[in-house]
Order: C-alpha cells, then structure tokens, then sequence
C-alpha cells in the first residue's frame, strides 16, 4: 500500500512541473513530451540503480531543466545532465554504465572532412572506449566505492 501511495504522490509531482518543462527532441528525431518516467526507466534498465534512486536523480535532473530555462531538449542533452547529476550525488558506478559512446561533435566533423576515414574506424574507436570503460566498472564494482547520497 505505501509503494502504491508514495508511487502515485510522485506521479502527482511529475504532473506538476510537465507544463515548465521543454519539448524533446528524441534519438528518432521526433519532438515530443517530455517524460520523467523515460528517465527513471532507462536507469533501472541501463544502471544498478535501485528505483528509490533513479527517482532521486530524475528529480534532481528536473530541477537542473527547469532552473536552465531551456528551449529545447534533445536525448544526449538529458543523458549529459543524469550524468552530471549521478557524478554529484556519488554514484560514480551508475554515471559510467549510463555513459554515451561516442566522439564529439568538433572531432566526428573533421572526421567526416578527412579522406583517411573509414567507418571501420570509427566502429574500432567506439569498441576501444566501450571496453575502457567497462573496466572502469569493473574496478568501481570490485573496490565498492560506490557512495550515494
């Protein structure tokens, strides 16, 4: 019973601050709603995050959004705010098993501009960054530094 009361108070809250927040743009590029449950349900399928704290870090992100005053959202824009939000709230372990594989924008341009470039290239970097990170979490889990706030 209090699951269900404590479940639907924070559908209530969500419902609250909907109309303050910006549209998305989703990874299929389509503008829509935003949606804090996305948030909490890509934790819990992503992460070791426990439901108590995907809700604490998607109220937190919703809190950063509102005070940005932002236009927009877009799906790598909201991953880079859970990030940040993660690494402040100590939970170093969920922040790199949600990371996002990839190059930035600037280096991916001249990427493309470059003759020297190859799609293999670009898959063999992002296989190098998926395994270093992985050991990243593999060290994070063996230590149990994990902290959480």
């Amino acid at each position: 019973m209090g699951e269900k009361l404590k479940n639907n108070k924070l559908k209530a809250e969500f419902e609250l601050v909907k109309h303050l927040m910006p549209d998305v743009i989703n990874s299929k590029l389509e503008i829509v709603k935003f949606k804090p449950e996305a948030i909490i349900n890509s934790l819990l399928l992503e992460t070791d995050a426990t439901h108590a704290e995907a809700v604490l870090i998607t109220l937190e992100v919703i809190r950063k959004i509102i005070s940005s005053n932002l236009s927009t959202l877009t799906a790598p824009l909201i991953r880079e705010l859970v990030n940040a939000t993660m690494l402040t709230k100590g939970f170093e372990l969920y922040r790199y098993q949600y990371t996002r594989l990839g190059i930035p924008f600037y280096d991916f341009g001249k990427k493309l501009n470059s003759e020297n470039v190859s799609s293999d290239d670009i898959y063999n970097h992002l296989k190098r960054e998926y395994v270093e990170v992985q050991k990243l979490i593999d060290k994070i889990k063996k230590q149990g530094t994990q902290k959480g706030k």
